[in-house]
């Protein structure tokens, strides 16, 4: 499992003394925390590789592709771009770990209540910057391992989705199960932007065009139900003055079938409005729109 963790503002990771209390980089003191001393040595310890190890599965032209050893770190730094270094001191303390005494260049950066917690490996970052969340987020968006190679002239890309999707027993149980294999919260409500008599239309090849053209003359879109909330005369109208289109998903739910605008009975949204690309010909006019709006 990867998981992305957002924290409230109270307690964000914003000072290097705030990061040091929440993740370590170093050996646990053995007799004054024995339970984390074991979790740390059976789980937490990367490698050994490189000189120690010149066949680990992390070596790669000579060289461990997750950087370890770590440099030894005085004091954490919160750099710029990638992960901050975090606290490594040089304190000469080393155990065993198979064959090799290591120091605290090889642990990799934990939560110690989690690690007692839970007994097991559990990498911990702090995602201070927008590129040390690409990892995570990799791991999220990435999809199914590959397991097949096929080289053909020939596209087809059902067949190659079924030729490289790998279904794992766990993920075959969950499937059938009917347990969700993803979620996200709080949702988001796209938001459609269109001047007038110009939103998508969705119709059949077969039917008449003056069945769709009466159709799509009288169909409501989130931005003209947007408009019909704020001309109500009753609470809805008067929660509707209240708040902007991008804020309407967080106080109204829209509801598809009936194409209307609802005051929220639990729960939020996020609006997210379609992007209007300046070059597009009718460009001024949508921005009019969005000014309105």
């Amino acid at each position: 499992m990867h998981m992305l963790i957002f924290l409230d503002h109270p307690y964000k990771l914003l000072t290097p003394a705030e990061v040091d209390s929440v993740i370590w980089a170093q050996w646990p003191d053995p007799d004054m925390q024995p339970l984390l001393f074991a979790t740390v040595k059976a789980c937490m310890v990367h490698g050994p590789c490189g000189a120690l190890n010149l066949n680990a599965p992390c070596m790669e032209n000579g060289k461990c592709t997750k950087g370890y050893p770590k440099p030894f770190q005085a004091q954490m730094n919160m750099v710029k771009e990638g992960y901050p270094l975090y606290f490594r001191p040089d304190d000469h303390c080393s155990f065993k770990v198979g064959h090799h005494d290591l120091d605290n260049r090889w642990i990799v950066p934990y939560n110690p209540f989690m690690s007692v917690t839970f007994d097991c490996h559990i990498n911990v970052e702090c995602g201070v910057t927008f590129s040390s969340l690409k990892y995570v987020n990799k791991y999220i968006c990435k999809g199914q391992d590959r397991t097949t190679l096929e080289v053909s002239s020939r596209r087809d890309e059902i067949k190659k989705y079924i030729d490289g999707r790998y279904i794992s027993a766990p993920e075959s149980m969950w499937q059938i199960l009917q347990f969700h294999i993803h979620e996200q919260q709080p949702s988001i409500t796209r938001l459609q932007v269109h001047l007038p008599g110009q939103h998508m239309v969705t119709f059949d090849p077969n039917e008449d065009v003056e069945a769709v053209q009466q159709r799509a003359a009288s169909e409501q879109t989130t931005l003209t139900a947007f408009f019909n909330a704020n001309a109500d005369l009753g609470a809805l109208g008067v929660e509707a003055h209240c708040h902007t289109y991008q804020e309407f998903p967080q106080y109204f739910t829209w509801k598809p079938k009936e194409k209307v605008w609802a005051l929220c009975q639990r729960g939020y949204a996020l609006g997210h409005m379609y992007y209007v690309s300046p070059t597009h010909q009718q460009f001024d006019m949508c921005l009019n729109v969005l000014r309105f709006i």
